[in-house]
């Protein structure tokens, strides 16, 4: 360690010391400070196989030879997470709901400490850095600090916080499964990524600002303006509500990696399953458009529905996330025997044949497959990707950094009118403008005989580019760039 004293953007000044299997931090005159922790301690530590995954032992314990104390940086292998944090006064702390910020503000002031730290040697080998997101041979290699899920970092949906909140970026973008919810664990920093980010985002005050009351009061003699309020009386920037908490967290700076020798940015983490990541209220309707990720059912948990139920007339499930009460995969099953004209994307079979493809598309880094709603009834089911990972991705030419893309199909009959398509499809469109503020064009597949889909595309803004063979069914690959986008229907 080098640096046993540093300061934040604003001046305050921080004093680090080793403790055990870390270091704790202790934040000078607090009392001026108010809601920022008086104090946070840290768990850091190197692993030594490889600078890769460390070696466990039957028990789920590290063994001793493969991790070792902190001592210098290393480009892969340094391992953080927070093990404990000191509260402030709770006539300062005020908003209980901004626990997640807080742990973010002392993540961002221990980033700024480590990336201060001596680098490492960019040249440093690893036996299985391809393994780590973004950081293969042929790029240079990043120093990158990996951050662990565990101590107040393992709270409910902490970690996914964090990540869409820009501070840490995902080595897994899938939707995962709920088997296996440590791939949520997987996140890390880059010091190229971390010093693109902006202090005001991550360094706030809680309290809303006190403005001096004459010309006698000054600014420096107010109390509990605190982290990078301190100075910055009017609040810390643009993204600042009125509590001084950021009220938008942009996406984390550009970072690329290598997939099947494609190089494309490192893409956030995909919605979790069972996540309505959408939904509008279109009034002439009466009804919302909702777009859910499914949820596979664990084990026999799967409640069968009647099969004397017609599909036109059945009403389906509502958004209840109870395991014992969804049919996703029945649902799914019966929509893709019932194979759709309209597109190629179908894949019939049995029961356990729709199991291993929706546990497929929901490992896939690429993509995430998606169920969309009318009111409370499912009405097709889509997989949105991005064009330049996918695996039709090099027959359209020109693709930019953030393309989205769509294929679909529509699985309830009494949703297939050209008004209800509409909807459907501009919503889609919608999300992805939403989703990423750098996505300009989105792409969609549809089968080149199917004139009322195309027609309906059109209606929205989508134009022919190409026309390809997907599984030896002639496709029409259609485009929507984000100024030629008309506004949803109400």
């Amino acid at each position: 360690m080098k640096y046993n004293k540093y300061s934040l953007p604003n001046g305050q000044q921080i004093n680090v010391k080793p403790s055990f299997r870390g270091f704790t931090f202790i934040v000078d005159e607090h009392s001026l400070h108010g809601s920022f922790p008086p104090g946070w301690s840290i768990s850091l530590y190197t692993e030594n196989s490889g600078r890769g995954k460390p070696s466990i032992d039957e028990d789920g314990q590290f063994l001793i030879d493969s991790v070792s104390s902190f001592t210098r940086p290393t480009l892969l292998g340094d391992v953080l997470h927070l093990s404990s944090m000191s509260t402030p006064s709770i006539n300062d702390a005020k908003p209980e709901s901004a626990v997640t910020r807080q742990v973010a503000m002392i993540l961002f002031a221990t980033f700024l400490w480590y990336f201060q730290e001596p680098a490492p040697d960019q040249h440093e080998p690893t036996s299985n850095g391809n393994e780590l997101p973004g950081f293969a041979t042929d790029t240079g290699g990043e120093w990158i600090l990996r951050v662990k899920g565990d101590g107040l970092l393992s709270g409910k949906h902490r970690m996914q916080k964090l990540e869409r909140m820009g501070l840490i970026a995902t080595a897994d973008p899938s939707v995962g499964s709920q088997e296996c919810p440590e791939t949520f664990f997987e996140m890390f920093i880059s010091q190229r990524a971390f010093w693109q980010l902006d202090p005001g985002i991550y360094l706030f005050t809680l309290d809303p600002p006190h403005f001096p009351v004459s010309d006698n009061e000054a600014w420096s003699s107010l109390p509990s303006l605190d982290a990078f309020g301190r100075g910055f009386p009017f609040g810390a920037g643009p993204n600042t509500s009125g509590t001084f908490i950021p009220s938008y967290y942009p996406p984390i700076p550009l970072q690329y990696k290598f997939t099947d020798s494609i190089r494309h940015p490192i893409r956030p983490r995909a919605p979790r399953q069972g996540e309505v990541f959408y939904t509008r209220f279109i009034p002439s309707g009466g009804q919302n458009m909702t777009f859910r990720i499914p949820l596979i059912p664990k084990g026999s948990s799967m409640r069968l529905y009647s099969t004397t139920t017609q599909p036109s007339e059945w009403s389906g499930p509502n958004l209840c996330l109870d395991p014992e009460l969804m049919n996703d995969l029945k649902l799914l099953h019966r929509w893709m025997n019932q194979s759709p004209t309209h597109t190629s994307f179908i894949q019939s079979g049995s029961l356990e044949v729709q199991r291993e493809n929706l546990k497929t598309c929901m490992s896939s880094k690429s993509s995430f497959p998606v169920l969309a709603y009318w009111g409370s009834t499912p009405v097709g089911f889509l997989e949105i990707f991005w064009v330049l990972e996918d695996r039709h991705g090099r027959l359209r030419g020109k693709v930019e950094d953030w393309d989205r893309g769509f294929r679909f199909f529509i699985g309830n009959d009494g949703f297939n009118s050209l008004d209800d398509l509409a909807l459907f499809l501009s919503s889609v469109v919608h999300y992805c403008w939403l989703c990423d503020q750098r996505t300009s064009s989105v792409l969609v597949e549809v089968r080149a005989e199917n004139e009322r889909f195309v027609s309906s595309l059109r209606d929205i803004g989508f134009f022919r580019e190409s026309e390809v063979y997907i599984s030896q069914e002639r496709a029409l690959i259609m485009k929507i760039k984000r100024s030629f986008w008309v506004a949803p229907s109400t």
